[in-house]
């Protein structure tokens, strides 16, 4: 199943191979563009995996409006609202509604990818024990769906064919962190 981990301010800072196959490979990114927000308010790519992009930067707004209030003298969390603010009309008008989010467990996320078309997945958002800023967030397709991972076998792309439901085809040895 794709997952990865983020920090109060939506830094992304570990994540496994599905995830680069549904979000994209953030190793291609500078580390400091590593974020969730700055992806999808002010990345055109990022945007188009998101079958509905309005939902999911209202989301991520309502995420960084309760994570402020948590950590209201956050220098750097402070600064990234500002960037959104300066960079993204969207984000300044999502800020102004002052709407709070958690990333609610089990919230259908319907995404776009180039070879399956649309798809759900469902997210599934958990704190990190012993008090850590982090959340790893989970995403998996519920049984009979249209997209299904080979995750055991070390998938990292999607195949499809006529006859069936696109499939992941192996092209890598799995490894025990996934």
């Amino acid at each position: 199943m794709p997952a990865f981990v983020v920090s109060r301010r939506l830094d992304i800072l570990g994540w496994n191979r599905l995830a680069t196959v549904v979000f994209g490979d953030w190793t291609q990114l500078p580390p400091g563009e590593r974020n969730v927000a700055r992806q999808v308010f002010l990345s055109p790519e990022t945007r188009d995996r998101f079958a509905e992009p309005d939902r999911m930067a209202a989301k991520v707004a309502g995420v960084l409006r309760m994570n402020t209030g948590k950590s209201p003298d956050d220098v750097q969390l402070s600064s990234l609202i500002r960037e959104l603010s300066q960079k993204s009309e969207e984000f300044r008008r999502l800020w102004a509604r002052h709407e709070v989010s958690c990333g609610t467990v089990g919230q259908v996320v319907r995404m776009r990818h180039s070879l399956v078309g649309e798809f759900d997945l469902v997210h599934e958002p958990m704190a990190l024990p012993g008090g850590a800023r982090m959340r790893l967030n989970t995403y998996h397709a519920e049984p009979g769906s249209r997209v299904r991972w080979g995750w055991s076998a070390g998938s990292t792309r999607w195949t499809r064919t006529s006859s069936s439901p696109p499939q992941v085809r192996p092209t890598a040895k799995a490894s025990s962190s996934e």
